[in-house]
């Protein structure tokens, strides 16, 4: 009897729904791809409900739909999904979805393909992610942006080089840098100051160390920001599969900026401008408590314990050690030298000025960085140009180091026939970078902490001593430093003075290349 009950009732209920949606009228309609083409086998469903169909072979529906329905659902694979409005006769154009799966990216020597096409991991970092920081350096500004990708500033100083390493060394000796490719044309952007003796699982040999007397540079500086479209980063074994083996450790492939046609047929300017400042976030601790000398019984040699024993000794001594008298037990004597504007140091007296301690932090300045970039750019039908300029002139924190840098460049493409088309282009770089002395060696400027406290490196010139030749020179053009002359740490300001190191560079570069279109799926291409 249950059992009659139950097949009662499910016969009941399809009755009433037949009746009720009985109640409903039929569409029709086309769907098509963003090119125009029919998409078949496309679901259309009534929002809400269970009922739906799929498009034939020609991306036509019919589907029957209750009266009260409002919306449909159109989704396919690969697609964004759409929501329209009930009506009959119909025609849609399904957009590409967010996933980006139809964009073009570029591949070895510029050749172009879409992304769903790729049979290898790829990622791809566009104009408007890069420059964002205003450190004006391509390789920097990559930091953080694409996965697995490792980026080691040599320092901080203007034009430092950068390292980068994808996924990890794969060498201990040898270079672990990806490949990079700007327009087809590769980038040497190894790093040429490093000990050779240190790999440090090739961080020392490839990346640089700090040992050197100047910072670090190379030559992934050279681009400018403002001028490249987009940056695609290969892994793996698609690397070699297209470059050979310089690309082992991956490529950075960089495609630039190219005129386009504008709507109304004139030239378009594009002008960008940024300003940056940069400080010394922290420094090394720095004892300011006691004065240049030994504390010993003796006065030479035997620690003591009472500190009145503590022997003081000036500059002309060539003592090393900061371990005398404490200096709030100092004075200056009042009567001008060489070495002490104030006079020698002496025990603390009546009428004497306190001796002060000084700070070596006073060194360091606030590091500037203006870069301003312009292109032109225009094009018709057939041909097309742009042509960009740039300056960067950073100076860092450190007193007259800086960096000074010129981007011109020029580009330009032409159709010679429907099916040849001719591109070129051409990069001019112009850079001076001013380096300070850094690192392991006694005239690096951070060995300025191993001055003695009660010896004034600015000698009281303050903010202005690298301006002044008393702060670092003697009357007879020597060095003015804690020791005297006797060999040991130069002084910082001596050092970005008198020990100074200076690079320039000229450098152009430019391809040529021709694209002969076989047919719809295949292009040859020639560059020189």
């Amino acid at each position: 009897m249950k059992q009659i009950v139950r097949l009662a009732t499910v016969l009941l209920t399809m009755v009433l729904s037949t009746s009720m949606y009985g109640q409903g009228h039929t569409i029709t309609g086309t769907v098509k791809d963003e090119n125009g083409k029919p998409l078949p086998f496309l679901a259309v469903t009534v929002k809400g409900e269970t009922v739906g169909t799929y498009t034939d072979t020609a991306g036509k529906f019919t589907l029957t739909v209750d009266d009260k329905a409002k919306t449909l659902v159109l989704s396919y694979p690969g697609l964004k999904t759409q929501e329209v409005a009930v009506a009959d006769n119909l025609t849609v154009t399904m957009g590409s979805d967010a996933l980006g799966l139809n964009e073009l990216v570029v591949t070895a020597v510029g050749i172009s393909a879409e992304k769903k096409s790729l049979g290898y991991a790829e990622q791809t970092v566009g104009s408007e992610q890069l420059n964002t920081t205003g450190t004006s350096n391509v390789m920097g500004e990559l930091d953080g942006k694409v996965a697995g990708l490792q980026v080691i500033s040599s320092s901080g100083d203007p034009g430092a080089g950068t390292y980068i390493n994808l996924r990890g060394p794969t060498s201990l000796t040898g270079n672990n840098q990806p490949l990079i490719v700007v327009d087809g044309i590769p980038i040497d952007n190894s790093i040429n100051n490093y000990d050779p003796t240190f790999a440090g699982f090739g961080a020392g040999g490839a990346a640089g160390q700090l040992n050197g007397g100047t910072q670090p540079t190379n030559r992934g500086l050279d681009i400018n920001p403002s001028d490249i479209e987009s940056i695609t980063v290969l892994k793996g074994p698609a690397a070699t599969a297209l470059y050979g083996i310089s690309a082992a450790n991956g490529a950075l492939i960089i495609t630039t900026k190219k005129g386009h046609k504008n709507t109304d047929g004139s030239a378009g300017v594009e002008f960008n401008s940024s300003l940056t400042w940069s400080k010394v976030s922290q420094l090394p601790s720095y004892q300011q408590t006691y004065a240049q000398g030994s504390w010993a019984d003796d006065g030479v040699t035997t620690f003591g314990t009472d500190p009145s024993t503590a022997t003081y000794y000036g500059p002309t001594t060539g003592e090393r050690l900061s371990w005398g008298p404490p200096i709030s037990s100092l004075a200056y004597n009042g009567i001008p030298d060489a070495y002490y504007k104030q006079g020698e140091i002496v025990p603390a007296g009546p009428g004497l000025a306190p001796a002060q301690a000084y700070s070596p932090y006073d060194f360091f300045q606030t590091g500037v960085a203006n870069d301003n970039n312009i292109s032109f750019s225009g094009g018709n039908d057939k041909s097309s140009f742009r042509m960009s300029l740039g300056n960067l002139y950073q100076t860092g924190v450190i007193p007259t180091t800086s960096y000074n840098k010129t981007n011109i460049s020029l580009t330009g493409t032409t159709a010679l026939s429907k099916k040849l088309k001719v591109s070129s282009g051409i990069n001019y770089v112009r850079s001076t970078n001013n380096k300070a002395q850094q690192g392991n060696n006694t005239s690096g400027v951070m060995f300025l902490v191993r001055t003695p406290p009660s010896f004034d490196n600015s000698n009281g010139n303050g903010k202005n001593a690298v301006n002044v030749t008393n702060t670092y020179m003697l009357p007879s053009d020597s060095e003015r430093d804690y020791r005297g002359g006797t060999p040991g740490y130069d002084n910082p300001y001596w050092s970005v003075n008198e020990n100074t190191f200076v690079s320039n560079l000229n450098r152009v570069f430019g391809f040529t290349q021709l694209d002969y279109n076989i047919n719809d799926w295949m292009t040859l291409t020639y560059r020189l």
